[in-house]
């Protein structure tokens, strides 16, 4: 590859968790490949306390909270673009379903304020992709992401591991379903 890798933040857009992926495309054997650069999760909790403070005040600083942290990532390294999994809806109550809405809009503001390419997968599309099956299990997300990057440094955390794993696992689905990790990737061959 003649330019410099591009570098594309995956995304496992959640409300109380949204795992991140940092990653490179490189080129081995004239193909490329994804390299896992950082791994991470941003946790936001709902405030408990009975300060008379609004659900959706709340919520405000709850948005802060994954906002600041996403620019976190930022501070590490730039981004070419963002791939993410976001919720397909279907939740029962009213309140996951906008909880939802909000991390779905979270990372779609994210990816204009930073004026990158954006594509985004349903968890079905990405569990498909690493497992085979629409139905994989949690477990079977995070065997699949430990397979395919056995020396990435994973969360600790059973939680946290499952966000991540996600997060990782889109990458895949952007590699076999879309075009902007390969319009990334070709784009930079062609740099000097």
């Amino acid at each position: 590859m003649n330019g410099k890798s591009p570098v594309v933040l995956s995304i496992d857009a959640g409300f109380e968790a949204l795992g991140w992926v940092v990653a490179r495309l490189i080129e081995i054997d004239r193909k490329m490949s994804i390299d896992l650069v950082a791994v991470g999760v941003i946790r936001t909790k709902k405030d408990t306390k009975k300060k008379h403070i609004y659900v959706a005040d709340d919520d405000c600083r709850r948005i802060k909270e994954l906002i600041t942290g996403l620019r976190g990532v930022l501070d590490v390294v730039k981004i070419d673009g963002i791939v993410a999994e976001i919720p397909s809806g279907g939740a029962q109550g009213a309140r996951a379903n906008r909880c939802m809405g909000m991390s779905t809009a979270i990372v779609i503001c994210f990816a204009e304020m930073l004026n990158v390419p954006i594509e985004t997968y349903t968890p079905n599309e990405v569990k498909k992709v690493m497992t085979g099956k629409i139905t994989a299990s949690k477990e079977a997300m995070v065997a699949g992401a430990q397979a395919e990057w056995p020396d990435t440094k994973w969360p600790k955390n059973k939680g946290d591991i499952h966000h991540a794993a996600d997060a990782a696992a889109t990458l895949l689905a952007a590699e076999a379903n879309g075009n902007l990790l390969k319009m990334l990737y070709n784009s930079a061959k062609l740099r000097p």
